[in-house]
């Protein structure tokens, strides 16, 4: 079990960092000896939703997801099977 820390991207042609979870997101990646994965990220800043907004605004800052992984070189790909959101 992996402990989120931080969450930052960085633009490759300016080098500025960005944080679409913030400075402080909560999160932890679980692999299995089965070679499944689960994981769960949400934003900084998440409050009990008061109205429909709220709930809207809360779906959009959280991550869930699991399915079967494999390592291949120098990526880990994953099948999802089970997802917060099912695009």
């Amino acid at each position: 079990m992996w402990k989120l820390v931080a969450f930052e991207g960085e633009f490759q042609d300016t080098g500025e960092r960005f944080y679409d979870w913030g400075k402080n997101p909560k999160g932890y990646i679980i692999f299995t000896h089965e070679d499944r994965m689960m994981v769960i990220i949400e934003g900084d800043g998440r409050k009990p939703p008061q109205t429909d907004q709220d709930r809207v605004a809360l779906h959009r800052t959280m991550i869930a997801y699991t399915g079967m992984y494999h390592v291949e070189g120098d990526k880990q790909i994953t099948k999802v099977d089970v997802s917060w959101n099912p695009l």
